[in-house]
């Protein structure tokens, strides 16, 4: 999740979208932050999601208790160049396979959304050069 600044990615952060996206982050995950997943303590992660069993109300009184920080935890959050230091941080610990996916575009400003696409290829090419 990226942006041109900072202040575009704690934007994206705080949207509905975004913060909807945390349901697929494991349960273990959520404890970390003091929270307990609303679909259950043994909520092992995207795998047990089955969008069509929730509704609109339910996934939106899900996401009322979403912290941030729970964002930046499971995902590549920040500008490119936090992205591209964090990828680098990861690589020096033993990662060795990344996929990507550019959900910067989650967030209510669509302008904002699409722009981000610039700060995502910018990502990219700075991972090639890792």
């Amino acid at each position: 999740m990226t942006g041109r600044r900072r202040d575009d990615v704690a934007q994206t952060l705080r949207s509905t979208a975004a913060k909807a996206l945390a349901l697929n982050i494991p349960a273990e995950v959520w404890v970390k932050h003091g929270r307990q997943h609303p679909l259950g303590p043994d909520f092992a992660g995207a795998q047990d999601l089955i969008p069509q069993t929730l509704d609109e109300a339910t996934v939106l009184s899900c996401v009322n208790s979403v912290p941030a920080a729970l964002l930046e935890d499971a995902l590549l959050v920040g500008t490119p160049d936090e992205v591209i230091d964090h990828v680098a941080e990861l690589r020096d610990h033993g990662l060795r396979h990344l996929v990507l996916s550019n959900v910067s575009i989650l967030q209510p400003s669509l302008r904002k959304g699409l722009a981000a696409t610039m700060p995502f290829m910018s990502i990219l090419r700075g991972l090639r050069k890792l």
